[in-house]
């Protein structure tokens, strides 16, 4: 364990086949890799690698050292990895996990009295893991999730210290189970720019229910999905709280966000329109009544068809972001 700001020498020994051994400290490759599940406090934002072996603490988290030896392979025997904490003195880390019925959830968990308050992360990969950097004594977190009850638990924190989380729905999900008939509709703002054929658009969605967790099928002849395998049906993943139901027509990570889209809905010939957004709808009864948001997504026009040597179309005809298409539901089974 280091302090922030302190430094720390590793020493590399090559032990050969013959029984001989050598430091080769200076000649070995050294590498700070990410580890724990707080990026903003692994790798490298943690610890400094400031000459062969020799290592200093940035700030509060975690980071793997790594070596390989001179002229060997890539393995564990030859490239050995160390994990090393940065922690103010006489503080600790608290790590976790946060499930809901036993799966992993994302959530908020902060430190809100004593030694570390104010500190505050969320879940993270390995998926629903959590860890916090400069603890001490009795404290108390607290852990917020979307659609559950928030829960506060206090610790006595003397050493690193492992506090798990299961949390309880605030209110029952609504069962939406089934095959649905969908209709969107363009938002007022994007038609002037479309086609009457795209202010329209009728296709099924299939839906499988485990707990608060959807998988959601979206079939209709006229789509073409150019981010799957043999651009077959694709399949994606929503949330249903109560009667709040979420999931996303994702798009393709073209230019770090999800704007390029993954769907493509045939108008005519000669016209596709390319779909992806947030859709947020509220159930009553057989019917959910919701909107698509496409703000950070896509609601554009191509003129060709995309293709498999050309899966996105040619550049869009028009672009459309907008936050209120609407999007309406009715159960057909």
């Amino acid at each position: 364990m280091l302090a922030p700001g302190a430094t720390g020498q590793f020493t590399a020994i090559a032990e050969r086949s013959d029984g001989t051994s050598e430091d080769v400290t200076k000649s070995a490759t050294w590498n700070i890799w990410w580890t724990g599940p707080d990026r903003n406090h692994s790798g490298p934002n943690a610890l400094s690698l400031i000459a062969p072996g020799m290592v200093q603490g940035l700030a509060p988290g975690e980071a793997y050292v790594n070596v390989q030896l001179p002229s060997q392979s890539h393995t564990p025997a030859t490239s050995p990895t160390l994990s090393v904490l940065v922690l103010e003195p006489g503080t600790f880390r608290i790590s976790g996990t946060v499930t809901a019925a036993g799966v992993p959830e994302l959530a908020v968990i902060e430190v809100v009295a004593g030694v570390g308050a104010g500190l505050r992360t969320t879940t993270g990969e390995p998926a629903g893991q959590f860890a916090l950097y400069g603890a001490a004594g009795p404290v108390e977190l607290r852990v917020s999730a979307s659609g559950f009850a928030q829960q506060t638990r206090r610790l006595a924190v003397t050493g690193d210290t492992t506090s798990n989380f299961e949390l309880g729905l605030l209110e029952a999900p609504t069962d939406v189970s089934g095959s649905w008939a969908a209709v969107l509709s363009a938002a007022p703002a994007c038609r002037a720019n479309t086609p009457g054929a795209a202010w329209e658009r009728e296709f099924n969605l299939d839906i499988n229910q485990q707990g608060t967790r959807l998988s959601i099928t979206r079939v209709s002849q006229s789509f073409w999905e150019s981010c799957t395998v043999a651009h077959g049906t694709a399949t994606e993943q929503g949330r249903i709280f109560g009667r709040a139901l979420s999931f996303v027509i994702v798009g393709d990570t073209y230019g770090n966000d999800y704007s390029y889209p993954c769907l493509f809905d045939r108008l005519s010939p000669t016209q596709w329109l390319g779909l992806s957004g947030l859709v947020e709808g509220t159930v009553t009864g057989s019917i959910v009544h919701g909107t698509m948001n496409t703000a950070q997504g896509a609601f554009d026009l191509y003129e060709t068809a995309p293709t498999a040597t050309e899966p996105y179309g040619t550049a869009p005809k028009s672009i459309c972001h907008a936050p209120d298409h609407t999007l309406v539901l009715r159960r057909r089974s």
